[in-house]
């Protein structure tokens, strides 16, 4: 009878609690440990609660702390600068055009059959002795600033070029060396005590060369005077080979003329290369290095722009030459979009130093920039004329004498393995 009873006692006790279970509205938790709303006014029984005293102020030590809130988004990248190269003094309204005059060396022979109306005829694509002239380069009213006005290949064979839509090659005059540095030497006493010398590439002819030089004078708002070393390109793609035994037989030439500018006496010598004539100069520089040449000392810029030199023999026989003179600031624009320079390791059998596609070169005592993705030409290949941005840091380089790290143009950019991490590379801020 006992055991009957806790049977039932027990089946009784599992129905309540089923019961509580299974109850419609029925609470998760036993009624003590049920939530009540904060500010609810009501007991739990539904009856009027009286007001809640506020916890004291010594109490809230216990009160779990807030979340703290999500950082901020990083803000968005600056834009690109604005071209920081001073603008020229706006044009008159009946002036169509400004010249410029540039000092220019050549060891092209001279052609003694030129045509009167074709300047550049004045000099052939042939080596011989060394010349010395000046030539008139008019910038167009129309100039945009890396921009080589030029007539299309059709238009040129039916139209004169437009003297206030183009840059044009107006006149070369013949010099004796002693009458030209005579000249010279009276411009540095009038101007800016410095000398700016380009230096072409392969595949230039000398009307191309003597335009660039009169747009990168003009564009560069340089105040000196300007100087073009023209060495015999035969201004031809298919004459890759020839050119490189040119350029090569040009160095000799090259070291004589920045010994005449030298013995000039000016404050500075600023030298822009381009291409194959990265070459002559950086030849002409690693045997003035090594001669123990006084006139390094005067040559205080040296701008490599797309050099077509061997990556193996920059790293290993020029660049310690260049580190060696330690007075001159060498920088070197390259690119991985550079499709010339891609050729040219095909034509070579070697990567070129110019040429970033298997990474930004890591070169002690050298500023290496990385301007790949700019606009230039259709090869990729003139970026160092082309663009507003590089001209812009050329500037900032040559007229303030921005250190690397403080021009606006540039951006750095983290090593990539195995160059050392503590090394930065810098990159042009593209348009």
């Amino acid at each position: 009878m006992k055991s009957k009873w806790l049977i039932l006692t027990a089946v009784l006790l599992a129905a309540v609690i089923i019961g509580l279970l299974v109850m419609p509205g029925a609470p998760d938790l036993p009624q003590s440990q049920a939530p009540v709303a904060e500010d609810s006014g009501q007991t739990r029984d539904g009856g009027d609660a009286p007001p809640m005293a506020s916890a004291p102020d010594d109490l809230d030590m216990f009160a779990p702390e807030a979340a703290a809130p999500p950082p901020p988004p990083p803000p968005p990248p600056p834009p690109p600068p604005e071209a920081v190269v001073e603008a020229p003094a706006p044009f008159a309204e009946d002036e169509t055009h400004r010249d410029v005059q540039i000092y220019m060396a050549t060891n092209r022979a001279v052609d003694l059959s030129a045509d009167p109306d074709d300047p550049a005829s004045t000099f052939t694509d042939n080596i011989g002795p060394l010349q010395y002239a000046t030539a008139l380069v008019s910038i167009p009213r129309e100039h945009q600033m890396g921009h080589l006005e030029s007539q299309g290949w059709f238009a040129s064979m039916v139209f004169d070029p437009d003297i206030s839509q183009h840059v044009i090659l107006q006149d070369i005059t013949l010099f004796t060396s002693e009458a030209l540095f005579e000249q010279l030497s009276a411009d540095l006493a009038a101007t800016e005590n410095a000398v700016l010398m380009y230096v072409h590439g392969f595949n230039t002819s000398l009307d191309k060369a003597t335009r660039r030089s009169g747009q990168l004078t003009y564009d560069l708002a340089w105040q000196g005077p300007s100087f073009l070393f023209s060495w015999p390109s035969a201004g031809r793609a298919i004459n890759y080979l020839s050119d490189s035994t040119m350029a090569q037989r040009s160095v000799p030439d090259l070291k004589q003329v920045l010994h005449d500018i030298a013995a000039q006496d000016p404050d500075r010598i600023v030298v822009i290369a381009h291409s194959m004539g990265t070459r002559i100069i950086s030849e002409a520089m690693a045997e003035l290095v090594a001669e123990r040449d006084p006139i390094v000392d005067e040559i205080t810029t040296i701008i490599l722009a797309a050099p077509d030199i061997d990556e193996v023999v920059f790293h290993t026989r020029l660049a310690p030459r260049y580190r060696e003179a330690t007075g001159t600031h060498v920088t070197l624009y390259a690119s991985g979009e550079d499709s010339a320079l891609k050729a040219s390791e095909s034509a070579n059998g070697f990567p070129r130093i110019g040429d970033t596609s298997g990474g930004v070169p890591f070169i002690p005592g050298i500023d290496v920039i990385d301007a790949t993705g700019v606009v230039s030409d259709f090869f990729g290949h003139t970026y160092f004329g082309d663009n507003a941005s590089i001209l812009s840091d050329i500037f900032e380089m040559l007229h303030r004498g921005s250190p690397v790290d403080q021009r606006p143009m540039l951006r750095p950019v983290p090593p990539e393995p195995p160059t050392p991490a503590d090394i930065t590379h810098w990159r042009i801020r593209l348009e």
